[in-house]
């Protein structure tokens, strides 16, 4: 599930997280996104740069580990959060993108 800001993409994870049989997994290349880039240059951040979560390659890997009683993934993420990555993995996928209407996204900022 593709989304942007503001978008509920949120709630729409916390969903997914209450069904028994759904994995789900928040963001999970922020820190990699963060590692190349930090556009804000958030202190404390570099802490967990060399771990296992900043690594595109291990957290991609990570979607796909069986998960007992669970055949189903819900993954949301930032499509920004992409930038410069090997994305060819996609092609797998089914894909979704949340667009929430424009005037509405600004009001809830």
């Amino acid at each position: 599930m593709w989304s942007a800001p503001r978008s509920l993409s949120t709630v729409l994870l916390y969903s997914f997280a209450q069904h028994s049989q759904c994995a789900y997994f928040d963001e999970p290349f922020l820190l990699s996104y963060l590692k190349k880039y930090n556009p804000l240059g958030l202190e404390g951040a570099s802490q967990y740069f060399n771990s296992d979560l900043a690594d595109s390659e291990v957290r991609y890997a990570s979607l796909f580990l069986p998960t007992p009683g669970k055949p189903f993934r819900y993954v949301k993420n930032m499509a920004f959060q992409w930038i410069g990555m090997n994305d060819s993995w996609q092609d797998s996928m089914i894909h979704g993108f949340l667009i929430r209407e424009p005037k509405k996204m600004i009001a809830s900022s």
